[in-house]
């Protein structure tokens, strides 16, 4: 009965370690938006622009189109948006070496914030754009541009 007992409270003991070191070590979702929302200023927001439209002053020079973060965060996983802010997608370099793991899940809760704010902001409207016109056309039978 004693083992039993020293082995229920190592278990305790492993779980509250464990649930501490992901609290810690920022895994399990807890980014701070306002560190994401100064790491997008310095490192995306020339490309993908302040509201996250792909609009940069970067992006108009070269020609690029970033992708569109209000969309692709109500279109894609947190696991998707993750691994492209690591791995890199088309112009946009990887940042898997360059930010740790707690500073890329601080951007995708800012990104979060950016997609909460459009969607506020155009109440009524479907926020992934030509998509949602493209839809309402074909409920009016107006012709497709």
């Amino acid at each position: 009965m004693e083992r039993h007992r020293d082995r229920m409270g190592r278990s305790a003991t492993g779980g509250a370690l464990l649930a501490l070191l992901l609290v810690v070590s920022g895994c399990g979702g807890g980014g701070n938006p306002q560190d994401g929302e100064r790491i997008y200023a310095e490192r995306c927001g020339s490309c993908h622009g302040e509201t996250g439209s792909g609009d940069g002053p970067t992006a108009r020079l070269t020609g690029i189109k970033p992708a569109n973060l209000a969309v692709a965060i109500r279109e894609k996983s947190r696991a998707e948006i993750l691994g492209t802010i690591s791995k890199g997608r088309q112009a946009m370099p990887a940042f898997g070496r360059i930010l740790t793991d707690a500073e890329r899940e601080a951007v995708y809760q800012y990104l979060r914030t950016l997609a909460e704010k459009r969607a506020a902001v155009s109440p009524g409207l479907d926020p992934t754009g030509d998509r949602g016109l493209r839809q309402e056309q074909q409920i009016r039978g107006a012709p497709r541009r």
